[in-house]
């Protein structure tokens, strides 16, 4: 959850991770030590209609789930003549 960030910027939303890991074993004689580092990233452009204000994430069981509600369909208007 800490290492998750998601981000929006001109309609484009962006999910990241990086995580490093280090694991350590010693016994009497011998020192063993493991580093790992990962990392990705995805970019996905929302439509116009998509209502950026109101996305919501959540992580559940290790499933990241992000909506994106859609703005209201605007009415058309009508202008008058004169």
């Amino acid at each position: 959850k800490k290492d998750i960030k998601i981000s929006i910027d001109q309609n484009v939303l962006t999910i990241s991770s990086e995580q490093t890991v280090t694991k350590n074993e010693s016994t009497d004689k011998i020192v063993h030590r493991e580093f790992g580092y990962q990392s990705f990233i995805r970019r996905f452009k929302l439509l116009e209609q998509s209502s950026v204000d109101q996305i919501e994430s959540k992580l559940e069981n290790g499933i990241l789930s992000i909506k994106i509600p859609k703005q209201p369909k605007k009415a058309a208007k009508m202008i008058d003549i004169q």
